[in-house]
């Protein structure tokens, strides 16, 4: 059904109004026709607004179809007017379709109205629809640039000749422009010459290869910081499928840039420290595998990073299929705790203080541990040097102890001998009997006083109580005197056989040192054997040092050498050990029962003495000890000779001063048979008074070096004040702390040591007195 058309027809003659209704009806057009005639009327029907057409007469009593076009024109309908006239000139016409009328019909050619009417209400449902959509894309255009401008990112668009067709806020914001100033302006007008010749060939580019464009540019805002953009670009076609121009979108990344700059340096300066720090630093994942290590561990590995990456921790580290048993590692994936270890590593050449820390993710899960391992292998060195400097002074201090004790017992013994060894040499000598009996009883108390004080030399010598003195000695008296000593102390289940071949050459040594040497591979032998017993073999020989001896390998230099050997039968020494048992302190003897210096000594003993020591060992058979000792020259060597010379007599008054009572009037009895006068005082203050009274009236001095009130030093140096050439003898039972050297400086002429015999204060005094 065909729509009704409602006419607002201005016309005077209702036959002419009829008819132009029946035509139109004729030509199929449903009408309802409002007839008017006068403009009160037409005005009155106009504004209400509710007509499709209006055709009108062009000349009516009292009014004109020209005043009513003007009427719509001013309230501004837009409808289809059509003048239907029969008056109507050309040049009416024209003024009429000048100021708006949609046609013209003439009353004498009404056959074209139904054409025209169609016509002009085609045309206005065209513009209508034409305005509908125009209204519609401004809309949409409208919406489109709101949502452009609540985009942060700054977008334009152009057409091919690079004019700027539009844009959004935030390009204007960027520009510091309103868009008035952009659009319609190309980026000559916006940029510098040189950034703006860089986008116009970019854009050139893009016209002529289109599709997107991407690039990274970065640009100058209005208050000239500069900011890092991405530029996506891509061309648009017109209804032609022609490029019409491009839209570019232009995202800001600096924040992005900064933000990867940053993670960057952060990851860079996280490599150099984790790179920096001097430990071994792992990332270990659950199933032990390295996730990366830093190159203090690499380098410790020698390999690259990169090589140890996937690989089980314990294959590359401790070379073994299974975790380390003290792996922390291990106990951080068994609790989620952190654990500490200390672990020798002897792939890696020592001990490692090893650390390792959950690591976790954002949600908390166990992805493994961050594993770092500190070399401690100087601390520990540090820690026990200091643990050995630390035995050494209690060693030091327990010697320094027990020669304190030997001292003082040596010089209280020696005082006891001094009056026994003298007793009994003035009955030997100046009351012989001739009762055998009385001669040989005689011989054997002297015999048991001089091994007793061979027996105080001794201790004195364990205690290291006696300075070094290194003369060409005879090993055989040292290695007899030394197994005498031991004897006594050694269980009977122990043997001890000596094999000393009496032609081995002396040696240049300290007598007490190679006492000490003896004494000492004796008794760890002797240790080895206390539970089952066994037997103990000392022997002396001698050898001959060269290139095909085989001793070269203990680095002696050739020539002939005195070979000690000390051998056991005891449990043997384990190989594990073998290599450390010269180590200072290093002892496999029970706590308490040796402080591991034995054997260090000897072999420090031997090495300045120009020697070697070499052992061998088997468990359950026993050790050997070899111990080689330079030989010298016979010639060389200055042995005391067995039979002494005659007593020496002589004459002249001599003060004897000893706190002792027995030795006082021992001194005096000896030196009356030796044809002297004697004056014999226990007191030192009483000997001085006498000295002073009398200073010229004595000859000689012999002074006891340890006295009560006044020494035996102090009273020296007052009665050499008093007379500095007297001749005075210095006498002591132990004088660990004075020196011959510092004697003589002083003036004093000799010095004796207890127990003296006749014989050897005879000679001294003789010296003396020149």
């Amino acid at each position: 059904m065909e729509p009704i058309i409602h006419i607002l027809h201005l016309e005077d003659d209702i036959a002419d109004a009829n008819l132009v209704q029946a035509i139109l009806e004729d030509e199929g057009l449903a009408c309802r026709v409002t007839r008017v005639q006068t403009g009160e009327r037409f005005t009155a029907e106009l504004r209400q607004g509710k007509y499709d057409l209006i055709l009108a007469d062009y000349r009516l009593p009292g009014y004109n179809g020209m005043s009513a076009l003007r009427l719509v024109q001013e309230i501004g309908i837009e409808i289809p007017f059509i003048f239907v006239s029969g008056t109507m000139g050309e040049e009416a016409a024209i003024e009429g379709l000048r100021e708006g009328a949609t046609d013209y019909v003439l009353k004498q050619k009404l056959a074209r109205l139904a054409p025209a009417v169609k016509r002009a209400l085609l045309e206005v449902e065209n513009r209508r629809e034409r305005q509908r959509a125009e209204r519609s894309l401004a809309v949409q255009f409208q919406f489109l640039q709101l949502l452009m401008d609540t985009i942060p990112s700054p977008i334009f668009y152009k057409d091919v000749n690079g004019v700027y067709l539009g844009c959004n806020q935030a390009l204007a914001e960027f520009l510091g422009r309103p868009k008035e100033e952009i659009i319609g302006k190309t980026v000559f007008d916006t940029y510098p010459q040189e950034l703006a010749e860089k986008y116009y060939q970019m854009d050139q580019a893009l016209f002529q290869n289109p599709g997107p464009q991407i690039y990274e540019s970065p640009m100058v805002r209005a208050d000239g910081a500069i900011r890092d953009f991405i530029y996506t670009k891509a061309t648009f076609i017109d209804v032609s499928g022609k490029v019409a121009g491009l839209i570019g979108v232009m995202t800001d990344i600096t924040e992005r840039k900064r933000a990867e700059a940053a993670l960057i340096r952060a990851k860079e300066e996280w490599e150099l420290t984790f790179n920096s720090v001097p430990h071994l630093i792992a990332i270990l994942d659950p199933q032990h595998r390295i996730i990366r290590i830093n190159q203090t561990m690499a380098a410790k590995l020698g390999i690259a990073p990169e090589e140890a990456v996937g690989r089980k921790c314990h294959e590359l580290v401790h070379k073994t299929n299974f975790p380390h048993q003290l792996c922390p590692h291990a106990q951080v994936l068994a609790d989620s705790r952190e654990h500490t270890e200390e672990i020798l590593e002897e792939n890696l050449g020592g001990y490692f203080l090893v650390n390792a820390s959950p690591l976790r993710n954002g949600q908390g899960n166990l992805l493994g541990s961050v594993h770092i391992a500190r070399d401690i292998t100087e601390h520990k060195q540090a820690q026990e040097a200091k643990q050995k400097l630390e035995a050494q002074l209690r060693q030091a201090q327990k010697m320094e102890a027990i020669g304190t004790l030997a001292g003082g017992i040596a010089h209280d013994f020696n005082n006891i001998l001094s009056a026994i060894i003298g007793y009994g040499e003035m009955i030997q000598m100046f009351h012989q009997s001739e009762n055998p009996e009385v001669r040989r009883d005689v011989d054997e108390i002297l015999k048991a006083a001089f091994r007793a004080k061979d027996l105080v030399q001794q201790i004195l010598t364990f205690s290291r109580r006696v300075d070094q003195n290194r003369k060409p000695i005879p090993l055989q008296m040292i290695i007899k005197e030394s197994v005498k000593f031991l004897r006594a102390s050694l269980p009977s289940t122990i043997e001890i056989s000596q094999f000393l071949d009496p032609h081995v050459g002396p040696v240049l040594a300290d007598p007490t040192q190679m006492q000490q040497v003896v004494m000492n591979l004796c008794t760890n032998a002797a240790h080895a054997m206390r539970e089952k017993g066994g037997v103990l073999e000392v022997g002396l020989g001698q050898v001959v040092v060269d290139a095909g001896s085989g001793e070269e390998l203990l680095k002696l230099t050739p020539g002939p050498y005195a070979l000690i050997t000390v051998k056991d039968t005891g449990h043997g020494i384990s190989p594990v050990f073998l290599e450390r048992i010269f180590d200072p302190y290093f002892s496999t003897k029970e706590m308490g029962e040796g402080t591991g210096l034995g054997l260090s000594v000897v072999e420090g003993i031997i090495q300045s003495h120009g020697g070697a020591v070499r052992v061998e060992s088997q468990l359950n058979v026993g050790t050997v000890f070899h111990v080689f000792i330079p030989m010298v020259e016979r010639s060389e060597t200055s042995l005391p000779t067995e039979t002494p010379g005659p007593i020496p007599t002589g004459h002249g008054r001599v003060l004897f001063v000893d706190d002792e009572p027995a030795l006082a009037d021992l001194g005096q009895e000896v030196l009356r048979n030796l044809g002297y006068e004697v004056e014999a005082l226990t007191s030192s203050m009483a000997a001085l008074e006498r000295f002073l009274q009398h200073p010229r009236k004595y000859d000689l001095a012999i002074l006891d070096l340890t006295m009560p009130q006044i020494t035996g030093v102090e009273l020296a140096r007052k009665l050499l004040q008093s007379r500095p050439n007297l001749p005075i003898i210095l006498s002591s039972g132990f004088a660990d702390k004075i020196h011959q050297e510092d004697l003589m400086e002083m003036g004093i002429r000799e010095f004796i040591s207890k127990p003296w015999n006749v014989h050897i204060l005879a000679e001294t005094i003789k010296k003396a007195l020149g």
